[in-house]
């Protein structure tokens, strides 16, 4: 929301330079040497704070790594504009601005989608199933793993799952591998926070399948 706030008033003022003839002043050099000081600081300060919001899982921090990254086009506009102002074209400057703006309200349209979708529950990509299905399959035991249901939490998510076992396991040996499987995936998969596992005999899931289906 405050990434379309900003979005409008830039929009806006470069709106009223351009088609109603407010008043505008060209930038000076002083400008140009701020946007490159810009340029370098929004460079190393979002590569950082996306790594660090991917590390911990946070959209917020993410969010705005991807802020900062805007800054850095806005930076290398505003010292184009300016440099192309001191040429002798400073109509420039508030076109740049313009496409500053719509630059950000893009920035702030994906963010919000994004985090919308988290908040919503968004269907979970298929690589971390699919992590999740070879760190439950790499236990001595699980023959077949199916039924995977993810759930996001937040910045985190959670995890249901069948495991098909041998039918001649006693009951203490089944619920020994099926906490394997729980620890193993929680350990292995950095954004699982809680598991639930269940078992079945090996060939009994698909059976009740095809039975379902009858």
């Amino acid at each position: 929301m405050f990434l379309v706030i900003v979005a409008y008033e830039i929009i806006s003022g470069a709106i009223e330079i351009l088609f109603f003839d407010a008043f505008f002043e060209p930038p000076t050099y002083l400008a140009a040497i701020m946007a490159i000081i810009g340029i370098i600081i929004n460079l190393l300060m979002s590569q950082y704070i996306i790594h660090l919001g991917k590390k911990i899982n946070s959209p917020a921090l993410v969010a705005d790594g991807h802020h900062q990254r805007v800054d850095i086009f806005s930076s290398v506009a505003v010292l184009t504009g300016v440099l192309v102002s001191k040429l002798g074209f400073p109509w420039v400057d508030p076109i740049i601005g313009l496409f500053i703006g719509i630059m950000i309200l893009r920035t702030a349209y994906e963010i919000g989608v994004e985090n919308i979708n988290n908040i919503m529950g968004k269907v979970p990509s298929s690589e971390i199933a699919d992590e999740i299905k070879e760190v439950a399959s790499s236990i001595d035991g699980v023959y077949e793993v199916n039924d995977i249901v993810i759930n996001y939490i937040g910045p985190y998510a959670t995890v249901s799952l069948n495991i098909e076992l041998s039918p001649e396991l006693t009951f203490m040996e089944a619920y020994d591998i099926s906490n394997k499987v729980q620890n193993k995936i929680i350990n292995n998969v950095s954004i699982i926070r809680k598991v639930a596992v269940h078992y079945s005999p090996l060939g009994l899931y698909e059976d009740n399948n095809q039975l379902n289906q009858e």
